[in-house]
């Protein structure tokens, strides 16, 4: 009786070690429909439940980490939790850089009012979508951001994505100041209509 439940407990044993060294695919031979078996099947249950959980956090570190969007997790406190390798390439700022001090620190004066706003009505469990403010960089220039962030309830914790709108809003001035200048040339134009001097 003694070996009908050791080998298949060393079995066992030696399948928890594969997967504990990371063969996470090792799988307990399940035969018999006594106690013995009922343990190989519960094992691999949870073998099963664990071999999905490493996936998904895989997938979830790779697309943390190969994001060309600024991702980030930061807590009521108004310090990143964590950040992707995105923040450093668009700020310059190391993630230490980043972590050691509250976010706001980084945040452009005129926009921090609207920022401390905007983190309130997170707190307050309400989703941002398309917030812009200006994030100082590492060689102090700003850099506009937009934001999209959700709130977490049960942990306080704000999940965001950023995206260095910086160029567009570039555009968008150069636009805006050529159109200023076309309205001025239309007026001119109306109020002098034969083109005297």
């Amino acid at each position: 009786m003694g070996i009908r439940f050791s080998r298949p407990i060393k079995e066992l044993a030696n399948v928890a070690d594969r997967i504990r060294e990371g063969t996470l695919s090792a799988r307990a031979e399940e035969t018999g429909e006594d106690e013995v078996g009922f343990l190989s099947r519960t094992f691999n249950d949870m073998a099963d439940e664990l071999e999905e959980q490493v996936t998904l956090l895989r997938e979830f570190k790779n697309y943390f980490e190969f994001s060309r969007d600024m991702l980030c997790i930061a807590g009521p406190d108004a310090f990143f939790k964590r950040v992707n390798p995105a923040f450093e390439k668009t700020l310059g700022w190391t993630t230490e850089d980043l972590m050691s001090e509250s976010f706001l620190a980084f945040v452009h004066p005129e926009d921090l009012k609207k920022t401390e706003d905007e983190i309130t009505r997170l707190a307050h469990g309400l989703p941002t979508i398309s917030f812009q403010n200006r994030y100082r960089t590492a060689s102090g220039a700003y850099k506009h951001l937009e934001w999209t962030a959700h709130p977490d309830e049960e942990s306080g914790l704000i999940y965001a994505i950023a995206r260095d709108v910086t160029e567009q809003q570039e555009v968008r001035k150069r636009v805006a100041e050529e159109i200023r200048t076309l309205r001025h040339r239309v007026k001119e134009a109306e109020a002098n209509p034969r083109g005297d001097s």
